[in-house]
């Protein structure tokens, strides 16, 4: 079967295919595994097979397929079923797809399908959301009543309690509604075809939904109805739904001023109090954008409503501030002449009598007075020549007084006025009278000479617009000064909006003082698209407009532009000047272009094929031999160069386009070179389309909108990019790395290609040279931004989630981890652990290839210089012991654990069924001591996370544990294997605890671990753990004996109480020890049997005698033979005779004593006077071939105490023989004194003394018999 599943000749051969498929599914002898595979053929099948087979196996393989789901159990734990119930439902999907006409005529199968999703387990999920995708698209040709069925279906599933289920029911709604799929670029153009729903059937249903949202109360006062994003969504639907209404609706019908009212009531809850900061702005514009459709309407509205919007005018956000001074504006039309008097007289009091306002307030109200103003000036309201003056007045003094903030935002303001009416020429400020122009030149200059952008850029347009209705040529004049003052500015968007401002001077721009007043209106640029064929087509409204002004003071100032432009500025030797004047150039071309002077001067300026640039022969020919003299020429020259920008550089000499030097300036002369030469730019767009690509996307906005209009012209970016992403970096690394960064921002159309990507960055980062690996690390950077957030589940859905993981996490394993080079192992590694910290359960079918990756390269990345410091660590002084744990210490502070710990907590039962056999296989061929001992952390980690769960795998891992517990070398990988049994230990069988525990009584590690994690375990074992802990105290390895010992302490209340509870079971052990076979064992004990011998005689030697007389003799003649061996023990002989306190001992004994009494005193006879030689005989120590005096004394002591006196009587000549040798070290000292010439007065004193001193003690001893008296005051050694 695994096959035919890669075979498309068997997904079409038709009915083998058929019979195929039901004898795995149905066949009489199938199992679990067959219909596993025979699921999978027919997803292969389905994909593969042609259309006309399909439709004849189709319907068939349908019907099974519903029949196995319905025979299938909801609780289903076997992997083999799980995956075959699986590929039913992937059939199902590709079904939908490929015959669609199964599905649409009803809804059995969404029904089907979403039930499914609702009950079925939760790693069945994902396929079936897959499947509930593809069946959507089935439904979209399907009939009215079953639209409408299905509708009401899921608008009943939209709150279910599962996500998965309100994903399926939302994303096909969302995607259509908002284009969420689309490129940014393209939404434009996608609104104007779009098929959106009447806006009144959408506010029926939002109101239905809501109806609070139509109470009459104060908006501002209550809560918000919506969650903020959901409100801010709705309003921009609702506003495009309105737009679309305005293109096919008349406006001026009652039912659609009726819905542009409940749509203004929709918008002011938007206003609330709780909505965010964006819903504001979005319900304000909105509001606005109504009012540039439905005046009237929106201005009788809000005509009452006059405080709330003088609240907003305090708004945090300058876009709400904005459109609530443009509604006023608009109200101010439906207003009297008292209340338009009273609202400006409240504005400019306000901002003149509070010292304390904020920014926020002042802008606010600059803006209104500048809006209300202006409408006043229609006429309607009207107000006295006397407070108009007063009020520009006012302003002027905000220009001069004010920051540059506000003298710009009041200059704009005295610029919307100017758009209605000129301004005054009597205004007194300063001692200086005249025109507000002359009264602020000075103060304007020194705001245009500064470095805030946006100030200058709104001071200029202002003066633009001041100039609209001006008559005297001395203002235009001075506005003209200040605006070709900017000439040597290097910013483009000061030198397009002196563009722009020049254009109103120029007259006949193409927007009126309403679209601009009472409009969401922003720049002449970004409201037309001036470089499309609209212009052409509302040429004839342009040249009608009220803002083209003609009249001589005008005309005048025409002649003053061209002659700047093209006497001066053109030909400047400075650069800048002429870029500037180019860009003015075009605008005045662009904007101005059907005015009738603007006609008669494009001859001059625009260039078409067969212009003349350069005089013939004037820079040489081209390659094919012509003469270059032609535009057209030239571009065949760059494009045969393979460098189509040198056109900039022609054109440049011949002091014509000097602004395409710039960036956005380019766009307009480079449009026309891509169209009239794009066939020949194709070979070339390896070199072009980098810088077009970084210039698309220019903080700039109005360089971004050119660029794209460029792009356009080309060809589709993503494709040339993706399309050699492994092409030689040394000339590539700009086309590649550089726009790549861009395009991540189009994050469904990366994905696929991450793979590449990713191997494209590598490479990069890998390059030789130092520029492009700068270039990979930057790419490196991006595309692991843009993975970790394609790859996070609370950012991405979970399929597309787990499918990007899918690609990339296998790559980064396989490729990034391993490779040599070291940036390429650390970006390797951060990416995976963030992956495994953003992908929550989306990580689990990747665990145990992540698990088994993570622990590997513990060893295969440490440090290699720990590798030589552990070679030569004992020559330094270090213990290997610590050396490995500080190693240790070090892996667990890696990214590496740190993944770990991520995958531990990812982990669930099911994850266990293929991460435990790996781990398994870790265990038994991991190398390097990190490795190991990860593995055995690892697991202890993982089956405290899964508790009862591991059940299943504790008698495979307790085995495996175990043995490498044992075989293990190292005390630290020793110590985690015994934990990790341990705590495996803990979940396990009771016989298998009982065979582990017998099987680990001879290891301590085991044992002192099992004590600490499983003491619940183990307590039910210490009658076989106790015994053998008590005799493993007494071995001879140091520490053995200290751990058991610890163990004894540790399970023992007190010596005595615990050796009584298990006694039968100590000396069974003892025994068995004692009579074991092996001769190892017999070795090492001979040495201390002896004494254990002697302590039982001591301590039990009645017992011993009772139970068996004649015991205490076979003992006694037991130790005799041991004494007459090398290794002689008399002290073990002296305890025994005490012990057993048999008289007749003496008479066997004491004769054996006397004659090793004589040795001894021979022995130490020798030793005493070779003393000083170290004499040795056979070359081993005196000491260790001679007997031991003291033992030898030892031993007659404790037969004298035993023996009866007449015994003793009969020894006597023995018994004074021994006396003297017991004196003879003493006689032997006193004899070297007394060989000299002279002895000391001390020496004899002390041997009167002595014998005076010791005969009477003797003769009374010997007159009172009382022997045991005598032995005990001469021989003090005895025990």
């Amino acid at each position: 079967m695994s096959v035919f599943c890669r075979s498309v000749a068997a997904a079409n051969a038709f009915p083998s295919a058929l019979q195929c498929i039901f004898g795995c599914i149905y066949g009489s002898g199938t199992t679990s595994r067959l219909k596993q595979l025979g699921m999978e053929f027919t997803v292969w099948v389905f994909k593969h097979a042609l259309i006309d087979r399909l439709k004849l196996m189709g319907p068939v393989i349908l019907n099974a397929i519903l029949r196995q789901l319905d025979g299938s159990s909801l609780a289903e734990t076997d992997a083999v079923a799980k995956d075959a119930k699986s590929f039913a439902f992937q059939a199902i999907g590709l079904l939908a797809v490929r015959m669609p006409q199964l599905f649409r005529d009803k809804i059995d199968m969404a029904v089907r399908l979403f039930t499914s999703l609702k009950l079925e387990d939760q790693s069945l999920r994902l396929t079936i959301q897959e499947s509930v995708t593809s069946l959507g698209v089935a439904y979209k040709d399907a009939p009215l009543a079953v639209l409408k069925e299905l509708e009401a279906f899921l608008l009943e599933n939209c709150q279910a309690e599962q996500s998965e289920v309100r994903f399926c029911v939302m994303r096909e709604m969302a995607l259509e509604g908002l284009h969420l799929t689309k490129d940014q670029e393209l939404l434009n153009s996608a609104d104007d075809n779009a098929n959106y729903p009447k806006l009144k059937d959408m506010l029926d249903y939002i109101c239905l939904r809501q109806p609070k949202l139509l109470d009459s109360t104060e908006h501002r006062e209550k809560g918000l109805l919506f969650p903020s994003k959901t409100y801010f969504a709705m309003v921009r639907f609702l506003l495009k739904c309105f737009k679309a209404d305005c293109r096919i609706c008349d406006s001026v019908t009652d039912e659609f001023r009726a819905t542009a009212l409940t749509l203004c009531q929709v918008l002011e809850h938007g206003m609330a109090f709780d909505g965010s900061v964006e819903l504001h702005a979005a319900s304000m514009k909105a509001l606005v954008e109504i009012g540039s459709h439905q005046k009237k309407l929106v201005a009788s509205r809000f005509a009452g409503r006059l405080p709330w919007l003088k609240l907003l005018l305090g708004h945090v956000d300058f876009d709400t501030r904005e459109s609530a001074s443009r509604l006023l504006g608009i109200a101010c039309s439906e207003i009297s002449t008292t209340e338009a008097i009273a609202l400006t007289t409240d504005l400019v009091s306000t901002i003149t009598q509070t010292k304390s306002l904020r920014f926020e307030n002042q802008h606010g109200l600059l803006c209104a007075i500048g809006y209300v103003l202006a409408e006043c000036m229609k006429g309607v309201p009207k107000i006295s020549e006397s407070l108009f003056t007063s009020i520009v007045n006012r302003l002027v003094c905000v220009v001069e007084l004010e920051t540059s903030a506000l003298a710009s935002v009041s200059m704009e303001a005295l610029g919307h006025i100017g758009l209605r009416r000129p301004l005054p020429n009597d205004i007194n400020h300063d001692a200086i009278s005249g025109g507000v122009l002359l009264i602020l030149h000075e103060r304007l200059r020194k705001l245009l000479d500064g470095n805030d952008i946006k100030t200058i850029q709104r001071i200029v347009v202002a003066l633009g617009h001041i100039s609209v209705k001006e008559a005297s040529i001395s203002h235009l004049k001075n506005a003209l000064d200040l605006i070709f003052g900017l000439s040597r500015s290097k910013v483009e968007d000061v030198l397009f909006a002196a563009g722009e401002a020049l254009s109103f001077i120029w007259g006949g721009v193409p927007v009126t003082g309403d679209e601009i007043l009472k409009s969401n209106y922003i720049s002449l640029s970004q409201t037309y698209n001036y470089l499309s064929s609209e212009i052409s087509s509302v040429s004839m409204r342009w040249s009608s407009s009220e803002l083209n002004v003609d009249n001589e003071s005008r005309a005048l100032a025409r002649d003053l532009i061209i002659k700047k432009l093209f006497d001066e500025l053109l030909y400047s030797n400075r650069k800048e000047e002429r870029c500037a004047a180019t860009v003015w150039l075009v605008s005045l071309t662009m904007y101005c272009g059907h005015h009738p002077r603007i006609q008669l001067l494009l001859p001059e300026i625009q260039l078409m094929e067969d212009s003349e640039v350069f005089q013939e022969g004037a820079i040489g020919e081209t390659l094919s031999g012509g003469k270059l003299s032609t535009y057209k020429e030239l571009c065949n020259l760059a494009n045969e160069m393979g460098q189509p920008d040198l056109i900039y550089k022609f054109m440049d000499l011949a002091n014509y386009q000097a602004s395409l030097n710039s960036k956005r300036g380019a766009a307009f002369g480079f449009s026309k070179i891509a169209k009239q030469a794009g066939d020949v730019l194709e070979p070339h767009l390896r070199e072009l389309i980098p810088k077009l690509v970084r210039l698309q996307y220019d903080p700039e906005k109005n360089v971004q909108i050119q660029r794209k209009q460029l792009m356009s012209i080309l060809i589709s970016l993503s494709r040339i990019c993706l399309r050699n992403p492994d092409q030689d970096f040394g000339a590539l690394e700009k086309l590649l790395v550089l726009p790549l960064q861009i395009l991540f921002k189009a994050e469904n159309l990366v994905s696929k290609h991450l793979r590449s990507i990713w191997m494209a960055a590598f490479r990069a980062m890998d390059d030789i040279k130092e520029t492009v690996r700068k270039s990979g690390d930057s790419l490196c950077r991006s595309v692991t931004s843009l993975t970790i957030r394609l790859c996070d589940i609370s950012l991405t859905p979970i399929s597309d989630a787990s499918e990007t993981m899918n690609i990339v996490l296998p790559f980064l394993l396989v490729e990034g981890i391993v490779s040599k080079v070291s940036s390429i192992q650390k970006a390797s590694i951060g990416i995976v652990m963030k992956l495994s910290k953003g992908a929550g359960n989306a990580i689990r079918p990747y665990l145990p290839d992540l698990v088994c990756c993570m622990l590997e390269c513990l060893s295969s990345l440490e440090d290699q210089r720990l590798n030589y410091v552990e070679l030569h660590a004992a020559n330094v002084g270090i213990h290997a012991e610590k050396l490995d744990n500080l190693r240790v210490a070090v892996s667990k502070d890696s990214t590496m654990w740190e993944t770990l710990d991520l995958c531990i907590k990812a982990t669930d039962k099911e994850s266990l069924e293929s991460l435990v056999p790996r781990l398994a296989q870790l265990v038994r061929s991991g190398v390097g001591l990190n490795t190991r001992v990860g593995v055995a952390s690892f697991i202890t980690l993982l089956v405290q996370k899964v508790k009862d769960d591991i059940k299943p795998f504790t008698s495979m891992l307790s085995k495996l544990l175990f043995r490498a517990t044992l075989e293990e070398k190292r005390g630290a990988a020793k110590r985690s294997f015994a934990a990790a049994c341990a705590i495996t230990l803990k979940y396990g069988s009771p016989s298998l605890a009982q065979k582990l525990i017998e099987d680990t009584v001879s290891c301590g590690v085991l044992l002192k671990n099992y004590a600490n994690i499983a003491a619940d375990v183990l307590s039910g074992y210490h009658a076989t753990i106790i015994p053998v802990v008590f005799v493993s105290r007494f071995e001879d390895d140091k520490d053995i004996s200290t751990l058991y010992e610890e163990l004894w302490e540790d399970n023992s209340t007190s010596d005595r109480v615990t050796l009584q509870l298990y006694l039968q079971e100590i000396v069974s052990l003892i025994c068995s020890c004692i009579s074991s076979s092996s001769w190892a064992s017999k070795r090492k004990g001979k040495d201390v049997i002896l004494h254990a011998l002697a302590s039982l005689c001591s301590s039990c030697s009645i017992a011993i005698a009772a139970d068996d007389p004649v015991a205490p003799g076979v003992i006694l003649s037991s130790i005799l033979s041991s004494c007459s061996k090398k290794e002689r023990s008399y002290r073990e002989a002296a305890f025994i005779i005490k012990a057993f306190d048999d008289p007749e001992c003496f008479s066997e004994v004491f004769p054996f004593l006397s004659e090793v009494c004589d040795q001894a005193v021979v022995a130490k006879t020798t030793s005493a006077n070779t003393i000083n030689t170290s004499a040795v005989i056979g070359n081993e120590p005196i000491e260790d071939s001679c007997l031991a005096l003291e033992k030898v004394l030892d031993c007659v002591t404790a037969c004298i105490l035993v023996a009866r006196l007449e015994d003793v009587l009969k020894e006597t000549g023995r018994v004074i023989h021994i006396l003297k040798c017991a004196m003879l070290p003493l006689c032997l000292k006193l004899q070297c004194c007394l060989d000299k010439t002279a002895a000391s007065n001390d020496t004899s004193y002390l041997i009167y003394e002595l014998f005076h001193s010791l005969a009477p003690k003797i003769v009374e001893a010997i007159r009172t018999v009382k022997i045991a008296q005598f032995s005990t005051t001469k021989f003090l050694i005895l025990y």
